[in-house]
């Protein structure tokens, strides 16, 4: 697999075309805004956490939906 910068074009592309899409972020206050979510257990899968947040970067024209998970 490899990594490429997403763009607001091929995010709004994915969005127009209903396909379910997977992003890495890399933003400079991630770890910051991680922290402050409310995190809660997976049911089923042991030692898995998830957040769900929306967010809007200065740079993006419209807000996302980010859904994360993390393992404990």
């Amino acid at each position: 697999m490899q990594w490429i910068d997403i763009d607001s074009t091929v995010d709004s592309m994915c969005g127009a075309h209903k396909y379910d899409y997977l992003f890495k972020v890399k933003l400079k206050n991630l770890v910051v805004l991680l922290t402050r979510q409310q995190w809660t257990a997976i049911a089923g899968q042991p030692d898995w956490d998830q957040c769900k947040f929306d967010y809007h970067c200065s740079e993006w024209k419209v807000t996302q939906r980010f859904v994360v998970v993390r393992m404990r």
